[in-house]
């Protein structure tokens, strides 16, 4: 009987230590690679607030999210989510980080388009305006 009780203990101290890994590995996969949350963020495509929530387990991610965090971090899924140690990388990925680097800059291109056409448009706004203003 009292066997049980300490399987019944190990199994909720277990459980409870699985919910804070997901927290723990994502912190800590950023730490070692030096990118920040905001920065993860962006590069999974998924709002600041909401990946920042997952690091802090306020929520759990999704599993594709896990998928993409062990690919983008070159571990596996059960690492990241913290059930097994063994993928555990020693040393930041130069290849993942240089995936999100890069990953970033074609990001902040596509942003510094969007930048000048909203210009283009606004300085022909102004142009309309002008000779609007002009009759």
């Amino acid at each position: 009987m009292q066997t049980n009780v300490k399987i019944a203990i190990l199994c909720v101290d277990r459980h409870t230590t699985d919910e804070n890994m997901i927290k723990n590995r994502i912190a800590l996969l950023l730490e070692r690679n030096d990118i920040t949350a905001a920065q993860m963020a962006r590069a999974l495509d998924v709002p600041g607030q909401r990946f920042r929530r997952w690091v802090r387990q306020e929520v759990n991610p999704p599993i594709e999210i896990v998928k993409q965090l062990a690919d983008k971090f070159q571990c596996s899924v059960e690492y990241v989510a913290g059930v097994d140690d063994v993928d555990a990388p020693a040393n930041p990925n130069s290849d993942s980080v240089e995936y999100i680097v890069r990953s970033l800059k074609e990001q902040i291109a596509q942003k510094d388009k969007m930048i000048e056409q909203l210009m283009d448009q606004n300085q022909i706004l102004i142009d309309q305006n002008k000779q609007l203003s002009e009759r």
